[in-house]
């Protein structure tokens, strides 16, 4: 077998006789082709430098010194025969994958950049996920090709296709979609449980002919709990719920706090709780179907607004907890039941955050006021929703809006909450392509709401571009379509979320950090932890 000396020494000298000797390879991609020269020296060291067999490092030389001048191919081909060397190829550190941080919490950036390849040289990075009950794989693909140093950095460089397109720092981790095998089971990539960390596996690959190459990998993990933030199990009265917090004391205590309602269809997710704790809040997750007080035909749930005066008075008589700075955070039914609380209760908070708002109790889910009144849902399910068969499963979803007003026209304002009791300042996000329900209009239609009962001055909005009905963490890749389970039916129908992949990754990412910014100018936290 030729030693690296060898293909050094013979390359080498035919680059000197012939300034015509230069190796070239096409670009296959979605965009046009385009001719790389790769230097013959440069094509010698890469072989010395990879770890890749000696066998397959032949292979790579001569496919690569296949487009050589005729001259020059005919040149090496004798010198090649003639040598009778055989020493071993040398085992310098060839090809190699960076990720950093190898561990590290969810809202962190990362940084993947590969290195030791050829110039120009076509490879793949992949990224691979598991939920969390280890039923589905989730996985993500970029063709990159190598610049003049050999290197692929991610955050630099455009994917030229793949499951994204263009410079993302975070696509490989966004844009996963469910393998084939599993994606006709619409599974959802989410954090239930904040305490396990997602594992990806990135991986470099050679697009090379006939077969694709493992070059490198890297297993990474991104955390939802970080090391320094506690997570307890809540339950006070008619509350229930999962409580972080930082550890140890420092000089925001006693610490702001945030109390996080989500949906209804999928369970708790700890995911922005357990994150948001991580920035140097405490976070109350509140579990309020545990609250729940069916009728005794099970069609009517309805949500005990005991445990908002519950929850705040375990916020007063904790020693960690300032229940002078509480902010709010509710999503879909969870910013239902929220902004019902805040208006009826006179609730003692700071700000509120409301995503994917509907503010009329709908269908399913009414509310048991404190002085034993009982706010009936409007309904029933039949008048707001339709379903249909489609893949061998029972689609759920709302009716347009305007056909919902023109059955409600008369009824709807004895559903509104009475909004002019609202005294705290409210950011509203809107979610540009909610295709679960009409959430956009019914949450414009509470800002008018607020207007004429002069609070305008109180409202703040965030367009969420691209973004369905669904609000998850900072690159969490997007769910379109999945089940969704009701309490009073026995089997989970399936639903169309909306959102579109890049432009929602963008907007979470922005409307993240929008949050962060807003709970910080109500809520002041002198430390933030990170």
């Amino acid at each position: 077998m030729l030693g690296v000396c060898d293909f050094v020494s013979i390359i080498s000298q035919l680059a000197l006789k012939s300034q015509s000797c230069q190796c070239t390879f096409e670009r296959q991609g979605p965009s046009e082709d385009h001719q790389f020269e790769v230097h013959p020296r440069s094509l010698a060291m890469y072989l010395g430098q990879t770890k890749m067999s000696g066998l397959r490092r032949l292979q790579t030389l001569l496919r690569h010194t296949s487009k050589l001048h005729p001259w020059a191919r005919q040149n090496l081909h004798q010198t090649m025969t003639r040598s009778s060397s055989n020493r071993l190829f040398s085992s310098r550190p060839g090809p190699a994958l960076q990720v950093n941080p190898r561990c590290g919490l969810a809202d962190d950036l990362l940084d993947v950049r590969a290195s030791g390849l050829l110039p120009g040289q076509l490879v793949q990075l992949q990224a691979e996920v598991e939920s969390e009950c280890q039923r589905f794989r989730f996985q993500s693909v970029a063709m990159f090709q190598a610049d003049a140093k050999g290197q692929v950095i991610v955050s630099q460089h455009a994917s030229l296709g793949g499951t994204y397109e263009g410079v993302e720092p975070m696509g490989l981790i966004w844009s996963c979609k469910p393998v084939p095998e599993v994606a006709h089971l619409y599974p959802r990539l989410k954090k239930a449980d904040s305490r396990q960390p997602l594992k990806y596996t990135i991986k470099l690959l050679d697009r090379g002919e006939p077969e694709t190459t493992l070059l490198a990998s890297e297993v990474i993990e991104r955390c939802y709990l970080a090391d320094y933030v506690e997570r307890v199990k809540v339950s006070t009265g008619k509350c229930h719920g999962v409580f972080f917090f930082p550890k140890h004391k420092g000089v925001s205590d006693p610490l702001p706090v945030v109390v996080e309602l989500r949906g209804l269809g999928n369970g708790v997710l700890e995911d922005r709780a357990s994150l948001l704790a991580s920035h140097g809040y405490a976070v109350l997750e509140i579990d309020f179907m545990a609250s729940f007080e069916p009728t005794e035909d099970m069609s009517v749930f309805y949500f005990d607004a005991q445990a908002f005066l519950d929850l705040f008075q375990y916020i007063e008589n904790h020693p960690r907890l300032d229940a002078s700075r509480v902010g709010l955070f509710g999503f879909c039914t969870g910013s239902t039941l929220a902004f019902h609380g805040l208006s009826s209760l006179n609730l003692p908070v700071k700000c509120a955050v409301f995503s994917s708002m509907f503010d009329i109790l709908m269908s399913v889910v009414g509310m048991k006021m404190p002085n034993g009144k009982y706010i009936e849902p409007r309904g029933p399910l039949e008048e707001f929703t339709e379903t249909y068969e489609k893949d061998g499963y029972t689609w759920f979803c709302c009716k347009e809006y305007e056909s919902m007003k023109v059955v409600h026209a008369n009824k709807m304002e004895d559903y509104l909450p009475p909004v002019e009791n609202i005294s705290v300042p409210t950011l509203f996000l809107l979610a540009e392509d909610d295709q679960y329900q009409p959430s956009k209009e019914r949450t414009l239609e509470t800002i008018s709401a607020m207007e004429e009962a002069g609070k305008d001055h109180l409202v703040e909005t965030f367009s969420l571009e691209g973004s369905g009905h669904l609000l998850d963490a900072p690159y969490m890749p997007i769910c379109t379509q999945s089940s969704i389970k009701f309490p009073t039916v026995r089997y989970p129908y399936f639903t169309t979320w909306g959102g579109t992949p890049h432009l929602y990754a963008h907007s979470v990412d922005k409307a993240w950090k929008k949050v962060l910014d807003y709970y910080k100018h109500h809520l002041n936290p002198k430390e933030t932890y990170r």
